[in-house]
């Protein structure tokens, strides 16, 4: 999986290139994938290829990232601060838990305006702040995320990003240059859950995680893959020893 990373990479930064010269600000990739799929993992993943390997030269000898944005002096570098590419997950757009609590169905209806106009600020202006997510508090937090200057190439992973069930979301989706889907086996999604609610402490018992990813994990799962705008790339997800997908991240 690693080898179809490596080369999904470069074509990326391809596009990349071109979609700056031709006038584009920032390019938004799209990760999308059932629960247990190693939406997170393989972005960051993606997201470290991609700044490892793009970095160019102008005639002045000073670092470029990306064509068309400013020069950062060679002093000033940091893999901090020159990386052109960044992950973004939907998480962070979550409601907390505190609001989640107040409402009367099991499954409320998602801001979907708000995700709009915020993937919409990410494209339109140079610094942005994205929210994140706990794990250990199972709630987002508020500007979490620096998006910098530098950051033209925007990885956003997440179960919706490609969704496409209603006008809002689908005017969301259609925002991202690359739509990129995860596939997985759902029997090894299924075992990556169950393990990753029992490690989370979010289930005590095995039949308790077996029974939350049977009546919530999975049926999400379906959802996504009936409903999501087709892909441009698919990923497909599978137990590779030099990718740790991890059993805190989805």
């Amino acid at each position: 999986m690693d080898s179809e990373l490596e080369q999904l990479s470069l074509t990326i930064i391809k596009t990349a290139n071109r979609l700056f010269s031709e006038g584009t600000k920032r390019y938004l990739v799209g990760i999308c994938g059932r629960p247990g799929s190693g939406k997170t993992t393989i972005a960051k993943r993606l997201s470290g290829l991609i700044n490892s390997k793009y970095c160019d030269s102008n005639q002045d000898g000073k670092d470029i990232i990306g064509s068309g944005s400013e020069a950062v002096e060679d002093n000033l570098k940091s893999s901090e601060h020159s990386d052109i590419s960044i992950v973004i997950g939907l998480d962070g757009w979550h409601y907390p838990r505190s609001v989640l609590d107040t409402f009367e169905y099991e499954i409320p209806e998602l801001s979907t305006s708000h995700n709009r106009s915020d993937k919409t600020n990410i494209r339109r202006r140079d610094l942005e702040y994205a929210p994140g997510f706990s794990h250990t508090l199972k709630d987002p937090i508020e500007r979490q995320i620096a998006i910098l200057p530098t950051h033209k190439i925007i990885i956003l992973e997440g179960l919706y990003t490609s969704l496409q069930s209603n006008p809002a979301w689908k005017q969301a989706s259609l925002m991202i240059h690359t739509p990129i889907r995860i596939d997985v086996h759902p029997d090894i999604a299924r075992l990556r859950l169950v393990n990753r609610h029992l490690v989370s402490g979010i289930c005590d018992h095995r039949s308790q995680a077996e029974q939350r990813v049977d009546s919530n994990d999975g049926p999400n799962g379906e959802f996504l893959l009936q409903n999501s705008r087709l892909p441009e790339y698919i990923i497909t997800s599978i137990d590779d020893p030099s990718i740790k997908i991890s059993d805190q991240t989805p």
